[in-house]
């Protein structure tokens, strides 16, 4: 079976090259010459049989050494260059030779993008773009035909194109030279919806009307020896109390706020919180006008709902400073990549915000947060230019056993740590 798929693959790349490169002229384009280099290029597919001393003909043999395989840690060579990317004796390339290879792909692509023929992931690539960087690609460099089905050409280009188109699309919103993130792309290309959480508060500061001037110190007297004046303030508060919940006997003989709708013992101070700038002075003098007793009144239950709303509200004042939650482009720390995540889910977020969920995170979150960093650090190992929105976003796309060695490290990490810390107990017991 094995050997009449081998032959099947044979025949197809030979029919998919005789119809490349043999269209236009039968079409009546190209010259002479290009009718000769043309019928020169067409050649028979390598085969297995007559290259014994390749290691990777078969992508299944590659398999192990991918992320998540068992030989993972052996994937390169001494000279860093992946051992998939070898010639016809079996010897690995040099790292010139690949720059070669990714600088003449690169080259490709930009020729594709100006055609606008480039989609978001190589894989959705049309068969006409497929066909001309398969042939030029083995044209300037026959060692990567030597598979089957060319998986060699399709790992070479996929491990590069993610970090490629998003300086593509860098480079087609303008001339500012920040990378884009993937909110930014267009959502026809990123097939997702994009999601947005409205801003917890508004900063701009409240209008207030302005408070009527308060007399110097030297000018008031006691309120406790002046009853006129208290007096006048007591109706002055009912008076500012209309259209809020009336104003009624307590039993103390005074005037307070009773709600409606609860008894006055169950009472939230709802109306504090509508009152305007002058009746909340009024207030505050009527409590210092109060005598005082030796019993502390008993504390008023406030609904949590309203607790929430007063302290959003302190939040919102135009006194406090709310610091925007900001993410480094080249960092690869777990917090500045967990950063990168929650800014892509609340893009209003502030760094207040994010320490508030850092301080929520349960143990398996707090995994995944250092499983995100040990997989950066493997990424930037073989593309040194990934941003963090890269970083974030293949990780989010990566396969679940590739993704499962990176979180076996950290979770033997954190236990051969706690074995440490009860090793060092255990001797200070016995000493």
């Amino acid at each position: 079976m094995g050997e009449l798929q081998g032959r099947y693959n044979e025949q197809r790349m030979i029919y998919e090259s005789l119809i490349e490169r043999w269209t236009p002229i039968i079409n009546g384009g190209g010259n002479s010459a290009e009718r000769h280099s043309s019928s020169d290029i067409v050649t028979k597919a390598p085969h297995a049989q007559d290259h014994p001393l390749c290691k990777f003909w078969m992508r299944d043999q590659w398999t192990p050494y991918s992320q998540g395989g068992d030989l993972y840690h052996q994937r390169n060579a001494d000279n860093k260059v992946l051992k998939y990317l070898e010639d016809r004796d079996g010897n690995v390339i040099t790292k010139a030779r690949v720059a070669e290879m990714a600088e003449l792909q690169r080259s490709l692509w930009e020729k594709y993008r100006k055609e606008g023929r480039m989609p978001l992931k190589w894989s959705q690539a049309d068969r006409e773009v497929i066909m001309d960087h398969r042939t030029e690609m083995y044209q300037n460099f026959p060692e990567l035909s030597l598979c089957d089905s060319h998986w060699k050409l399709k790992q070479f280009a996929g491990q590069n194109y993610p970090s490629w188109i998003q300086s593509a699309f860098t480079l087609e919103a303008g001339s500012s030279g920040a990378p884009l993130k993937p909110s930014d792309l267009p959502s026809t290309l990123l097939g997702i919806e994009a999601h947005s959480v409205p801003p917890a508060c508004s900063t701009t500061p409240p209008h207030l009307p302005s408070l009527p001037p308060t007399p110097p110190p030297a000018q008031q007297g006691s309120i406790l020896k002046d009853v006129q004046r208290r007096q006048s303030l007591l109706a002055k508060l009912c008076e500012n109390d209309q259209g809020l919940p009336g104003c009624s006997k307590d039993a103390t003989g005074g005037s307070g706020p009773v709600s409606p709708a609860l008894p006055h013992s169950n009472a939230a101070p709802m109306d504090l919180f509508a009152a305007t700038p002058s009746s909340m002075n009024d207030r505050l003098l009527m409590s210092s006008a109060l005598p005082s007793t030796s019993e502390a009144p008993p504390p008023i239950p406030v609904d949590p709902i309203m607790a929430a709303g007063s302290m959003t509200a302190s939040m919102c004042s135009p006194h406090v400073k709310i610091s925007k939650l900001r993410v480094s482009k080249s960092s690869t720390t777990a917090r500045n990549l967990a950063a990168a995540v929650f800014v892509k889910a609340h893009p209003h977020a502030t760094a207040t915000d994010f320490a508030a969920y850092l301080d929520g995170l349960s143990p398996e979150e707090l995994i995944i947060n250092e499983t995100r960093q040990r997989f950066a650090l493997a990424y930037t190992a073989r593309d040194p230019g990934a941003t963090v929105d890269i970083l974030v976003d293949a990780f989010e796309m990566a396969a679940e056993d590739e993704v499962k060695i990176y979180r076996d490290a950290v979770v033997a990490a954190h236990a051969a740590k706690a074995k440490k810390v009860r090793s060092s107990k255990g001797k200070e017991k016995a000493v």
